[in-house]
């Protein structure tokens, strides 16, 4: 019987004596270890900290609810920012000779741009990245800092993937030189 009512037993069991009936108070304590659940007694403490300390307890809650909505607002104003980025490019839009834009797409913090190559041997994809790198950075600093991410992808004329790489940091800003 214990048992099934081993909450109220610990709630109902702590007196002024510090026994219930013929229990010791460290007797008491052991009992409550092995017929409490963990889960009961880490709620209770909580329930007693928060009655006692509700100031504190509020303002850490006041405080992370506007740090939360303060990132959730910076994540929300940046896939819209990608989002409009990505209104705004000119699709199809021809690159050169042999690549063309054909799609761009946003996905949460991604802007995926989709390329048509028609003719693959002349695609230097890694002197492609090096300058696509550079210029997303140059241009879009401020928001692959904040978490954006940039993926180029070129595919041939039957939609097989040739190549793909993403742009989601930047090198850090070294300073100049001096004289």
């Amino acid at each position: 019987m214990l048992l099934g009512f081993s909450r109220l037993y610990m709630s109902a069991a702590q007196t002024s004596r510090g026994t219930l009936g013929y229990l010791t108070s460290s007797e008491l304590s052991a009992a409550v270890r092995i017929l409490v659940p963990t889960r009961f007694r880490i709620m209770r403490a909580l329930s007693v900290f928060v009655r006692n300390f509700p100031r504190p307890v509020i303002a850490t809650v006041v405080a992370l609810s506007i740090w939360a909505s303060e990132k959730i607002n910076s994540k929300i104003e940046l896939h819209k920012l990608l989002q409009a980025e990505a209104a705004d490019l000119l699709i199809p839009r021809t690159i050169n000779s042999y690549m063309t834009l054909v799609g761009a797409q946003v996905n949460f913090f991604s802007l995926t741009k989709t390329f048509l190559v028609t003719r693959p041997t002349q695609l230097d994809l890694a002197s492609r990245g090096r300058k696509l790198r550079d210029a997303a950075c140059a241009k879009h600093r401020v928001k692959i800092d904040a978490g954006a991410a940039y993926a180029y992808e070129y595919r041939d004329q039957t939609g097989s993937l040739i190549g793909r790489f993403e742009v989601s940091s930047c090198p850090s800003l070294r300073e100049s030189p001096g004289p």
